[in-house]
């Protein structure tokens, strides 16, 4: 069985190829930019430039049958906003279209999608597959269009789709927002007071991968939208202070006070990082577990653990 990954030097993209080539059946081609560092007897690398409209797909689709579309764009650079928008449209929505396209022309049996919970809404839940979109940022937009320009494709062509909308996917080398509060944790920085009690759903990596495995070929998740998460929720406080106890940090007497806290969701350039570190974004996965059978195999905070362990064991191998 032959699988292409988008995005296959990405976060995702990477963790699922080095999964699948652990299977005896499945020959990989990993579509990129520039090939990445893992080689292996079955697996292909594929150069295919930038995703957009134009997208030349021919050599990685060949003999493809199921293709897990991880590539896409989180923000877009020049210009102003209209256009910076208009860009993510032009690489997410649009350039989803297009590998769909080419994908039901050359026989692809089945194609998984990586969405985002955000397209119900940046805050709030818990969000179900049948919650309406309300897609706010322009990435959000963009994602929400690709889901209805990729549905309309396979119920056109009869290729299957399954779109998979996870939260915040965290785990050894994740960046962003996760990479913030670990350096948090770990630093001597006061933690939000205990009263914020925002809820945020996660997934662990190895949960997303398994997860996706999962869908790749099961019956059941033909033509259907998937939330998942590790299934549990936790606030940005208790995040904070699970981690300094896994960093071995001493608890910290203080907290920032409440007033701190609004002063910074007034001042232009703190309001969106401290949205996103205050708000509540939480699903409801049930339906992973009822269709599929799914159960996340690290729960509560193991996989907080684990990725501790693992970035521990990688920094002491490089020195």
């Amino acid at each position: 069985m032959k699988v292409l990954v988008t995005g296959a030097t990405g976060f995702v993209g990477s963790a699922l190829v080095k999964a699948l080539l652990k299977r005896p059946e499945v020959f990989v081609v990993a579509a990129c930019r520039e090939p990445g560092p893992v080689c292996h007897p079955k697996l292909k690398w594929v150069r295919v430039g930038e995703l957009g409209p134009t997208t030349n797909w021919r050599e990685a689709l060949d003999g493809i049958q199921i293709v897990i579309h991880c590539a896409a764009a989180n923000s877009a650079e020049g210009g102003n906003g209209a256009e910076r928008a208009q860009r993510l449209y032009e690489i997410n929505a649009t350039g989803t279209a297009r590998l769909a396209s080419e994908a039901a022309a050359q026989g692809v049996s089945r194609f998984l999608y990586f969405s985002t919970i955000k397209v119900h809404g940046e805050t709030g839940g818990p969000y179900t597959e049948i919650s309406p979109h309300n897609p706010v940022s322009p990435y959000a937009v963009s994602k929400s269009a690709a889901e209805s320009k990729l549905t309309k494709i396979c119920h056109e062509t009869g290729m299957e789709y399954v779109i998979i909308r996870p939260p915040l996917v965290y785990g050894p080398g994740a960046k962003g927002n996760f990479r913030m509060l670990m350096r948090w944790a770990n630093s001597s920085v006061p933690i939000l007071i205990n009263r914020i009690q925002n809820k945020r759903s996660m997934i662990y990596l190895n949960n997303m991968v398994q997860f996706t495995e999962l869908a790749m070929q099961h019956p059941a998740a033909a033509n259907e939208s998937f939330l998942v998460s590790d299934g549990a929720d936790f606030s940005t406080a208790q995040i904070l202070i699970g981690l300094r106890e896994l960093y071995g940090r001493r608890p910290l007497r203080w907290s920032l006070p409440r007033a701190v806290f609004q002063l910074a969701t007034a001042l232009p350039g703190l309001n969106s990082i401290v949205d996103r570190i205050a708000s509540s974004l939480t699903l409801d996965s049930s339906k992973s577990q009822q269709v599929l059978g799914w159960e996340p195999a690290l729960t509560g905070f193991k996989g907080f653990e684990e990725t501790l362990v693992i970035e521990k064991t990688v920094t002491k191998e490089r020195h």
